[in-house]
């Protein structure tokens, strides 16, 4: 697991067939595997299991990219993370953390 401060969320790469299960194409997204307590990712109601696909309109493949785009931010910066869940696009803005 990769801890990606800037939002809260710890990311793990997406196999082939976990990117099967999550209902992301091979090689697309970074999936997240904890949301840390009293973050931006908490408040803007992201979840474990979820797949973030982009940050702020660019595609993602992988939580290095995630961090990438975040590392873009300043603190208190709007960020918007195109999510799946359950199969289901969705996306969520939020302000970057520390």
């Amino acid at each position: 697991d990769d801890f990606h401060g800037g939002i809260g969320v710890s990311l793990q790469s997406l196999s082939g067939d976990l990117g099967e299960y999550f209902g992301v194409e091979d090689g697309e997204g970074a999936l997240i595997t904890e949301v840390h307590e009293d973050t931006p990712a908490e408040e803007a109601g992201l979840q474990t299991g979820d797949v973030i696909i982009a940050v702020d309109g660019q595609r993602v493949e992988s939580p290095a990219d995630v961090s990438e785009l975040i590392r873009d931010h300043d603190e208190g910066d709007m960020v918007e993370l195109s999510h799946v869940i359950c199969c289901s696009s969705n996306n969520v803005n939020m302000f970057t953390g520390e």
